[in-house]
């Protein structure tokens, strides 16, 4: 197996990271993570990192992992009660942001185990207690098979155009790590001209970006032009809108460029599946096959392989950057192991060629600006409220049916502040009484409509 990406001096004095008008290398990158960490001391320790896009907090990663502790990545802005409320259920070591490394005292409890080196959310908006838990291993074959289906090159400049502490994002950082390529560090949005700046600036050769991200950059008409220095853009996150994975397809084609969707799950490490180039062009709507040392496999609602092409079956994924399990509290540290098959909750078909496209969710979560959001999650909040309301939804937007006489835009805001997200994407309507079906069960499917019905 080759040097994993966090073996930093691999790649010496070549750029690793380019933070405005500073540059920092491999090496001064290893010393710099190393010295962070170095307060923690002996023996693996559970650490916060409330992740922002900049080289401090991606030193604290690194250090973590390069000395054998473990990390839960948090949102920089999560809020002091979400904090707080995951600090009391997983007691870490130290919490540390891009200011500060602080110990925790008084900690009693288990250790993390030998295998555990991150955890992430499953919930990156909502700050779920739910946390998925992923081994050096995961972490190092996904990038290695990330590598091998993308043309990243050593020469090449990425820059950070989702959160690091959402596995996509992190997910470009390790790829571009792992072959000594450049990344951009910047906190700045796709909405604002620094972004664009350091893009002409640095000569970024590539994207990665969620579907929203590419419906905001079409709005801005990226993709009527030529951008010199960008080679290939990926996407991942969600279903893509097809008129506008079309738009992108072409534009590609025109520029001499490569479109790369790919599909992927934070219980798998990151990406799993990648359209090959141009594939885009016939199939705007597919994911395309597995990840090398990945399978992908379909069953039906009996747990039996489909085989058949064009045949609705749930996604599975099996393969070395499968999580060890999932962790809610910490009884849950003793009973991680390597998991052979995972179930995506993703439904899907699998055309005559072997590459695989969404269909639909067997689970209730969406997926509003590349992060996960549990439905269940936001209707119990809500339901602790006192509210009485369904939750619903798609990719594009989250639904929500109150029983109630007033619907206000304070509600509203409530609800995009407890979820993260933006209020635009919200939609809240009044209904007499909460759809039920004969076994008093929600019936989601008539809430569904009563959402597209209402004005």
């Amino acid at each position: 197996m080759k040097h994993a990406f966090y073996d930093l001096e691999q790649h010496a004095e070549r750029t690793a990271l380019r933070d405005g008008k500073h540059s920092i290398t491999y090496a001064s990158l290893a010393q710099h993570a190393d010295k962070l960490v170095a307060p923690l001391g002996q023996g693996k320790k559970l650490v916060f990192i409330l992740m922002s896009n900049d080289v401090n907090c991606i030193a604290a990663y690194l250090g973590c992992l390069r000395n054998g502790h473990c990390a839960l990545l948090l949102a920089a802005d999560i809020g002091n009660d979400k904090l707080a409320s995951l600090t009391s259920r997983y007691k870490p070591d130290a919490v540390m942001t891009s200011e500060r490394l602080t110990l925790c005292e008084n900690v009693h409890r288990i250790s993390p185990p030998d295998s555990l080196a991150l955890l992430l959310s499953t919930s990156g908006s909502t700050g779920s207690a739910k946390l998925v838990a992923l081994s050096l291993t995961n972490l190092s074959t996904n990038a290695e098979s990330i590598v091998a289906s993308l043309p990243i090159k050593n020469s090449d400049v990425a820059i950070t155009m989702l959160p690091l502490n959402y596995s996509y994002g992190l997910s470009v950082l390790n790829t571009h790590l792992l072959v000594g390529a450049a990344i951009v560090v910047t906190k700045a949005t796709v909405m604002q001209r620094d972004f664009w700046t350091q893009v002409e600036t640095h000569k970024v050769t590539s994207l990665a970006g969620v579907p929203h991200s590419y419906q905001l950059l079409d709005r801005l008409r990226f993709f009527n032009n030529d951008w010199p220095t960008i080679r290939y853009i990926t996407q991942a996150g969600g279903k893509l809108p097809r008129h506008i994975a079309e738009h992108i397809a072409n534009w590609a084609n025109q520029y001499d460029k490569a479109f790369f969707i790919m599909y992927g799950q934070t219980e798998a490490t990151a990406r799993i599946a990648c359209l090959d180039w141009p594939g885009a062009l016939k199939k705007p709507n597919a994911i395309g096959k597995a990840i090398p040392g990945g399978l992908l496999q379909l069953r039906d609602d009996d747990g039996s392989v489909i085989q058949a092409c064009d045949k609705e079956g749930e996604l599975f994924y099996s393969g070395p950057n499968v999580m060890l399990g999932y962790i809610e509290s910490l009884d849950d540290f003793s009973s991680l192991s390597s998991m052979h098959w995972l179930a995506t909750g993703d439904l899907a078909k699998m055309d005559a060629q072997g590459d695989f496209t969404i269909t639909g969710r067997k689970k209730r979560f969406l997926k509003l600006f590349g992060e996960r959001l549990s439905l269940d999650e936001v209707e119990h909040w809500l339901h602790s409220q006192s509210i009485a309301a369904v939750c619903i939804g798609s990719d594009a937007e989250l639904g929500v049916l109150v029983v109630s006489d007033e619907v206000s835009n304070a509600l509203i805001m409530q609800v995009a502040e407890f979820c993260g997200i933006h209020h635009s994407v919200i939609k809240v309507c009044k209904i007499p009484e909460i759809p039920r079906l004969q076994n008093g069960k929600v019936d989601y499917s008539a809430a569904q409509r009563l959402l597209e019905y209402s004005e």
